[in-house]
């Protein structure tokens, strides 16, 4: 696929998980990776708080719904919420086939969630798919950065 570099945030605890999303937009040279490891480290690092105050902000967000402290569908409602991020794509993934993830994630203002990818080349497959969805037929507003 024919595209422009994009920054991607990760945000995830398993380390297959991790591994299998930094390996595949690595592969693709997709752009800069950033990784972090929880809900509230990702809020830093989008508010650009603390250790994260020189941080760019991603232009997508690949964040596993099941974090050990702020929960994805948390922190998924706080960037919605937020006039400067609420214009970052983010696709909230899990390992879980739970209807109460569903709901959960349509909770906080979230349409759809993706069932995590098992294998590399799944992981893949569906960044193709987001990347043409977020980077070719969306058109995001531009971001209010302060």
């Amino acid at each position: 696929m024919n595209q422009e570099r994009y920054e991607v945030l990760v945000v995830g605890d398993d380390p297959r998980a991790l591994s299998l999303a930094v390996g595949g937009l690595k592969e693709r040279d997709a752009g800069p990776v950033h990784l972090v490891r929880s809900g509230a480290e990702a809020l830093r690092y989008l508010r650009r708080d603390g250790e994260h105050f020189e941080a760019t902000i991603p232009d997508l967000v690949l964040m596993d719904v099941q974090l050990p402290d702020v929960p994805g569908h948390e922190v998924f409602a706080e960037v919605r919420a937020d006039p400067g991020l609420c214009s970052v794509p983010v696709v909230l993934m899990t390992a879980s086939r739970a209807d109460s993830d569903i709901l959960m994630t349509c909770g906080a203002g979230g349409r759809c969630y993706v069932s995590r990818p098992e294998t590399a080349e799944q992981f893949s497959r569906m960044l193709d798919v987001i990347e043409r969805f977020w980077f070719g037929v969306v058109r995001v507003p531009p971001r209010c950065l302060q």
